[in-house]
Parts: C-alpha cells; structure tokens; sequence
C-alpha cells in the first residue's frame, strides 16, 4: 500500500508539472500570434476665430497627432488625474471640462470654448 501511494504521488506530481509547463508554452504563443490594432480617434474642434484644431488620438499607443495651421504636431499622452494632457518639447495640450488649450512653449496659440 505503501509503495502504491508513492506511485500514486509521484504521478500526480509529474502530471501537474507536464499541465504547468504546456499552459505557459501555450500562453507564451498565443501571445506572440495577438496583433494588437490601433484604436484612432478622429476630432476636430473650431474656436471663437474660426481656426480649426484636427486631432488624431492613437489610445493603443497613448500618442496624438494635431493638425494646426497646416502644421502636424506628435505628442505623447501624460497622466493626469483628471482630464487629458499631451505633451512633447514644445506644444502642451490640455481638455478638461470640455475646454481645450493648446500651448506652444508656454505661450497659448489655441483655446476653445
């Protein structure tokens, strides 16, 4: 009975590890065959002057990309509390409470309402 229960055990232990090391095999290649596809909000907002901001947000890769005056402008997605802020050396853009900024090296060239 003895020697039984050691088989017993023994093969239990074997087959969980076999199960262990299939799943994470398993894990590991559905990983690597996932195509993640970009998620891109289109808007666009005119202010009080009649100037147009077209904005395009990529949330799979937390960057943006804004057409003012022509110009296009990357960004890249900080965190906030509340609100969205974009940012990169020299543009800043932030929405709270459906009010739009965008700042060129801290100076405000656009804002709506």
């Amino acid at each position: 009975m003895f020697i039984m229960s050691l088989l017993l055990s023994s093969c239990d232990d074997t087959t969980t590890s076999n199960t262990k090391n299939a799943t994470l095999q398993t894990t590991k290649q559905i990983v690597h065959d996932v195509t993640y596809t970009d998620k891109i909000v289109h808007a666009s907002v005119t202010n009080k002057s009649g100037v147009t901001l077209e904005m395009a947000f990529n949330n799979t890769k937390r960057t943006a990309i804004f057409h003012f005056h022509g110009e296009p402008i990357a960004v890249k997605q900080d965190t906030t509390a509340s609100g969205i802020h974009y940012s990169n050396q020299h543009y800043d853009y932030v929405e709270w409470h459906d009010e739009i900024e965008l700042k060129k090296d801290g100076k405000v060239i656009f804002q709506h309402p």
